[in-house]
């Protein structure tokens, strides 16, 4: 199988685990491997909900959810390894080769976490998406564009940003290039999603990205 980054269509099953805005089966995979993540690569998960059950989840042999992951949600009931409004991931700042979540923490009680090589948002969609997590739902409506914006300030150098919605960041308020434009199509009845990948500007010059890569 190939990737075509900017023309590739992927057709791939409903979320297997039940929470509501679970990643696709057959998603993360994917994701993984346009990230230039392997399997013991950090990624970050923004919103991370309940991602770390993908694996396996109804049976199925599902591998994308990486053995040093972490997730960032604002609900506690998924126990994410950082509670936080990923609204405020401008607070956050670096020590070493680590991001300090203490400023931004929900509870207060932010963790030193491995500065992520790749970083995956996945926000509710719509308004009315994130009502649904949350009866305060309009006001931790993340904008997208600055949660990619703060995400490439995050990630490790040469890492990437990855974006799954039914947009695509706006380049200019971002602050970085899209190396990948690929649609997501879960089944019929369903809108159709996006997954856009992201590198730092300054990064960007010294990449040379093949028009057909395999997977």
């Amino acid at each position: 199988m190939a990737v075509r980054p900017i023309t590739d269509y992927w057709i791939l099953a409903r979320c297997k685990h039940g929470y509501f805005g679970g990643y696709p089966a057959g998603f993360l995979e994917r994701a993984r491997y346009l990230l230039g993540c392997t399997n013991n690569d950090v990624v970050a998960h923004i919103p991370g909900g309940m991602a770390h059950n993908y694996n396996g989840a109804g049976g199925m042999p599902l591998s994308g959810y990486g053995e040093n992951d972490y997730r960032i949600d604002i609900n506690p009931d998924c126990e994410p390894e950082v509670l936080m409004d990923v609204r405020k991931l401008k607070d956050c700042f670096f020590n070493g080769y680590t991001i300090d979540f203490t400023r931004a923490t929900k509870s207060g009680n932010g963790r030193y976490q491995d500065q992520p090589k790749g970083i995956l948002i996945d926000r509710p969609y719509t308004q009315e998406y994130a009502n649904r997590y949350n009866k305060d739902g309009d006001i931790i409506f993340p904008n997208l564009n600055e949660l990619v914006r703060e995400s490439l300030r995050l990630v490790a150098p040469g890492g990437r940003v990855g974006v799954l919605d039914y947009q695509t960041p706006i380049s200019r308020h971002v602050g970085g290039k899209c190396l990948a434009r690929i649609a997501v199509d879960c089944g019929d009845g369903l809108n159709i999603r996006i997954f856009s990948v992201w590198i730092k500007l300054e990064e960007a010059n010294n990449l040379t990205l093949n028009k057909e890569v395999a997977i």
